[in-house]
């Protein structure tokens, strides 16, 4: 127990120690596995439960979206990423990471002790990225962000859940008006599903390059991580008579959208 004498000399006033916040030794890996968590789930199959860390790289893909970045450690397991991610959250200053089998990995972090399941590597199928082919930047997110809205996912067609990138702008319908969006790129036309492309707009990195294969198209960031996504083989139809609206700006599409999105 400290104990404190009162003095009667008059006190100082003495500058306070700015709060020193304790950095989690697992933030850059935890980072990683949020980033690559959009193409997982809690609970599902195999394949969406489960990502991969090899090579100084995780990544995760559940068929649709393949989703990669790279890591500072030096890890080879393919562990259930929300359960370790849960585990990641939770350590102190202290930290260690030991694969125990193919099947287990221990995050050990003070009082904390997690055992996160694994599978091994022949168990998931995640396929490497389209090579770049173009430059782009976050123009393609203003457009996603200004057009997504009016795309419904699990629609019946395929062009109502989905978003027509093209060379110039965004396009998208919810079946009763269409609105197109200027991101001035050349670019192929790809029909990219409703949740491919919030999750290029949720990934909190800048764009700045784009691969193409006819099926999938990749979307690289600024740190060399990407989302790899399958396309639809559907056309957006081109004789679509709907009223249509051009638009230039995200608040003008806010505006738009809110008045005639359902």
């Amino acid at each position: 127990m400290e104990i404190k004498t009162e003095s009667k000399a008059k006190p100082k006033h003495r500058a306070r120690r700015a709060k020193t916040t304790a950095v989690n030794p697992a933030a850059s890996l935890l980072a990683a596995l949020k980033f690559v968590a959009v193409a997982q789930k809690k609970a599902g199959t195999v394949q969406q439960q489960f990502g991969m860390i090899s090579d100084n790289w995780a990544a995760a893909s559940n068929g649709v979206l393949t989703v990669a970045t790279k890591v500072e450690e030096d890890l080879t397991a393919c562990p259930h990423t929300y359960q370790l991610i849960d585990a990641l959250s939770k350590v102190g200053e202290d930290l260690s990471i030991t694969q125990l089998s193919p099947t287990s990995l221990a995050v050990v972090s003070g009082a904390l002790r997690a055992l996160i399941p694994c599978v091994g590597f022949g168990d998931l199928g995640i396929s490497g990225p389209d090579e770049r082919c173009a430059v782009i930047d976050d123009r393609v997110k203003a457009a996603f962000e200004a057009v997504l809205p009016l795309a419904t996912d699990g629609a019946q067609h395929a062009h109502l859940a989905a978003v027509l990138l093209q060379s110039g702008s965004a396009v998208a319908t919810n079946g009763h008006v269409l609105a197109e969006y200027w991101h001035g790129i050349d670019l192929p036309p790809m029909l990219i599903p409703k949740a491919s492309a919030v999750a290029i707009l949720k990934a909190g990195k800048a764009l700045t390059g784009f691969g193409y294969s006819g099926p999938s198209a990749t979307f690289w960031f600024e740190d060399d991580s990407f989302i790899k996504t399958q396309l639809f083989a559907e056309r957006f139809p081109k004789n679509f008579s709907r009223p249509f609206v051009r638009l230039n700006r995200l608040a003008e599409a806010a505006l738009f959208i809110s008045k005639t999105a359902c």
